[in-house]
């Protein structure tokens, strides 16, 4: 029982329509939900398949997404249905129900960490916030009327397995395919397999000589 009796009575003759719908990892739960609109959507290649070809290879599935208008007011069954009650509603002072409600979903949307979602038609999980759109006009000052986009995370799971190393002896050509191996810090050494005389012809070439026969007439 609360301070207010009028509050009590108003309470107690309230019949509030408690929705199925929720989300968050502490559900929030809208007092009314207008319209959901479930989207999957499979991409297909639009190239031409060889017959015969594994067809799963060349679609894939987008992520589940499902965008919900929901409603709060500051009323007291809007509070109500919201989980989130203020009496001075009543006493003719205006409340921040809708206010406090709307940061909520702002942190939710921030925070980034899956949760589930509740439908009245479908359970989703790892689920978060895509988009939250909000219009305020003079008719809706004390009301919240949301248009909440989820949107599905894909989670997979990843495995490390150690493949023993494959000696050199079983390998055909063991330069190309053995793996690398850390050798440690490696010092340039000079090398003698090189011509030098050859190396310097090559780099400074001389003009080819003319020989010149001269002929002596025989007395």
């Amino acid at each position: 029982m609360s301070s207010f009796p009028i509050v009590d009575y108003f309470v107690d003759q309230l019949t509030i329509p408690v929705s199925r719908r929720a989300f968050g990892p502490d559900p929030i739960r809208g007092f009314i939900t207008i319209e959901e609109l479930h989207q999957d959507v499979l991409e297909i290649t639009e190239h031409p398949i060889e017959q015969g070809g594994v067809i799963s290879d060349h679609a894939f599935k987008r992520p589940a997404r499902v965008t919900m208008k929901i409603g709060w007011s500051n009323s007291p069954a809007g509070a109500i249905g919201g989980g989130v009650f203020s009496s001075s509603g009543l006493l003719g002072q205006e409340t921040t129900q809708v206010a406090e409600i709307y940061q909520q979903l702002l942190k939710l949307q921030n925070a980034r960490e899956p949760f589930d979602v509740f439908t009245g038609k479908r359970y989703y999980q790892d689920m978060l916030i895509k988009s939250l759109d909000v219009m305020t006009d003079k008719a809706s000052e004390h009301s919240l009327s949301v248009t909440v986009t989820f949107q599905q995370v894909i989670l997979v799971g990843t495995t490390t397995i150690n493949i023993d190393r494959v000696p050199a002896s079983a390998q055909s050509n063991p330069q190309s395919t053995q793996s690398t191996s850390n050798l440690g810090t490696q010092n340039l050494q000079p090398t003698t397999n090189v011509n030098a005389a050859a190396a310097t012809q090559a780099l400074n070439p001389q003009p080819a000589s003319e020989t010149v026969v001269l002929s002596t007439p025989t007395p």
